[in-house]
């Protein structure tokens, strides 16, 4: 039955696969971000008591993150622009400023090249007293 109104975008079996996968990606974010903020409170908490043992734990986990997530979100954006088609460039769809927006996280803050490295670096210290037999848990 034609009602005279272009079918939505979800209405496609195969844009909806595309698209539900992101959604799923944006929760698993969202829920990350809720043990990040945790983790950081946790950590001044520590601090101001005068234990800063952890700082270099989260320093490791909070670079690894920014580097990924600040990368799926702007991927997911554009994966969401495109799932749009034609309509995906209008200002109307939010997608272009929301793109915009997305865009500098990637810079901001440390660029995402150095977070990745500082990560990596992190893990690889940590691999270091894995098989050297340290069992203490300092890093």
């Amino acid at each position: 039955k034609r009602t005279g109104l272009e079918p939505q975008v979800l209405s496609y079996a195969t844009q909806r696969h595309r698209l539900l996968g992101l959604v799923s990606t944006a929760f698993a974010l969202h829920f990350t971000g809720e043990r990040v903020l945790q983790m950081t409170r946790e950590l001044r908490d520590k601090v101001q008591a005068g234990d800063a043992s952890s700082m270099q734990y989260v320093h490791g986990v909070l670079c690894g993150l920014k580097a990924i997530c600040t990368r799926v979100c702007t991927d997911g954006i554009e994966e969401c622009r495109k799932c749009c088609g034609g309509m995906g460039y209008l200002l109307a769809s939010g997608l272009p400023e929301l793109l915009g927006h997305a865009l500098q996280y990637a810079t901001a803050e440390g660029d995402n090249y150095v977070m990745a490295q500082q990560s990596s670096r992190f893990l690889l210290k940590v691999l270091q007293q894995t098989q050297g037999g340290d069992k203490s848990g300092a890093v």
